[in-house]
């Protein structure tokens, strides 16, 4: 997606909102932020290196789901509670058992549900201690319960985020009402800019969602939800714990017939080597 004729100014622990059909360059403007588009013309400034970042497809790796969060940082239990409790993940963790937040999570999150993902992903990037905060989507994942919750204990005016610069790409209005202003792009321009009272009713139908085209997911998981996540927790691990107390025979074959190729390799150099040798001889 190519941006063009953009020309904002973001104050410093303000709350913006970016609003705009599919395709229309929302994404793209907080990589743009990020540095991860390239500048043809014009200027970008970003007046600080500390920026967090929620992605719209959530990132989730085979670890636990506090390994997950924190990812490589130092474990901060008070931050750490704090953000579990703005993510609304307290409940999920409770749920799981003695297991709690150590609970194995599988590959790209197999064993969670699509809003637990998003949930883990927006604690990852509140865990981040920065002054900047681009949260791409996370309450389309939730049911607007959920999406209420998370959004008064994360980035409302009484948030965990309240004292720190906010750009929500979101296509649920009511979240934008307390807004410090509000970013309508289409085609990778700007439409509108301003308080989201004073955007074009005529271009309203663009960002509005019906509830039917939202994920849905609900804060309480089911016992059943749970019984099944913890099944598959303990089965990754049981697969794990084979994989390390045995080495197949394949893994044998494999270490054999590499190790092969490297000395047919320093073969092949040495017989190079004997010839060049020989021939230099002949020549003296």
């Amino acid at each position: 997606m190519c941006l063009s004729s953009l020309n904002i100014i973001i104050e410093p622990d303000t709350f913006v909102g970016i609003v705009g059909p599919v395709a229309a360059g929302k994404s793209s403007l907080l990589k743009a932020i990020l540095g991860e588009l390239n500048l043809i013309d014009g200027e970008l400034e970003v007046n600080t290196s500390s920026l967090s970042y929620s992605t719209q497809i959530p990132w989730i790796i085979a670890d636990t789901l506090r390994a997950n969060i924190i990812l490589g940082k130092t474990f901060d239990k008070e931050r750490y509670s704090s953000v579990i409790h703005a993510c609304c993940l307290d409940i999920d963790i409770d749920a799981f058992g003695p297991n709690g937040d150590l609970i194995m999570i599988g590959d790209r999150g197999i064993n969670l549900s699509g809003g637990q993902k998003a949930r883990i992903s927006l604690a990852r990037a509140l865990y981040t201690d920065a002054d900047i905060y681009l949260l791409d989507d996370p309450l389309a994942a939730v049911d607007r319960k959920v999406a209420r919750l998370i959004y008064d204990q994360c980035i409302g005016p009484n948030g965990l985020l309240s004292k720190k610069t906010r750009l929500l790409i979101t296509h649920q209005i009511e979240f934008l009402a307390e807004s410090h202003q509000t970013i309508l792009l289409k085609n990778g321009r700007i439409v509108a800019q301003g308080r989201v009272t004073d955007l074009p009713l005529e271009n309203r139908d663009i960002y509005q969602t019906n509830d039917d085209q939202l994920i849905m997911d609900d804060v309480s998981p089911s016992m059943l939800e749970i019984e099944q996540i913890n099944m598959n927790s303990e089965k990754i691990l049981s697969e794990e714990d084979l994989g390390s107390n045995t080495v197949s025979w394949s893994t044998w074959r494999s270490f054999f017939i590499a190790s092969l190729r490297d000395y047919f390799e320093l073969a092949l150099i040495g017989l190079r080597l004997g010839q060049h040798l020989l021939i230099f001889i002949d020549r003296i």
